[in-house]
């Protein structure tokens, strides 16, 4: 995967939703910190589902869920589609159940950045993701919350109030639930409550 230059403008079109370079000060300053003590135990992965309860019925919708997709991340998704068929819940081979997309390295650094200092912070009904969606093996999945507080995606504002289900899942290059605690917090990550970890690991 080519990875564009991390922390562009908003004239790049590689990072389209990059927004100019003052915006994310502190995004940026932790991130160079990092870079530049070696402190990447190795790379990132982060996978983004993303999917809407009418897309059975309306495959087209999908076009606004790819929209999203690729302007939030600069990367292009891949659609989802059923293995079989569920009667139970009316879905048969090959139906589209969503868009998924994978990140790595320095994309995905760049991406959680971007959500610690800029899509979190803005969003006024956000308080941290619970600590209990980190997992034994240090990696953590969210549902990610509104995005249409976010004065960098004014342009898809009629496409967010539709409603969507964005699914996060990060992959840390930790192995246990100490160190993908220590990885995430080191970056400033909003997990709920700091002292929880502690009291399992004693």
């Amino acid at each position: 995967m080519t990875v564009s230059k991390t922390f562009q403008s908003t004239k790049s079109p590689g990072y389209p939703l990059m927004s100019s370079l003052h915006h994310h000060a502190q995004a940026v300053c932790v991130y160079d910190t990092l870079v530049n003590t070696g402190s990447f135990s190795g790379p990132l992965r982060i996978s983004l589902h993303c999917t809407d309860k009418g897309l059975l019925a309306d495959p087209k919708g999908g076009i606004r869920l790819m929209k999203i997709l690729s302007l939030l991340t600069g990367v292009y998704p891949e659609s989802a589609q059923a293995q079989g068929h569920h009667a139970q819940f009316s879905i048969r081979k090959d139906d589209l159940l969503g868009f998924t997309l994978s990140l790595k390295g320095e994309a995905a650094e760049a991406f959680l950045s971007r959500c610690i200092h800029t899509f979190f912070p803005l969003d006024p009904t956000f308080q941290g993701i619970p600590l209990s969606q980190l997992n034994a093996q240090g990696d953590l999945s969210f549902t990610f919350p509104s995005l249409t507080q976010c004065p960098e995606l004014d342009p898809l504002k009629s496409l967010l109030e539709e409603g969507l289900y964005l699914q996060v899942s990060i992959c840390t290059p930790e192995t246990s639930l100490e160190g993908g605690y220590r990885y995430l917090t080191e970056r400033q990550f909003p997990l709920l409550p700091e002292s929880a970890v502690q009291e399992n690991g004693q």
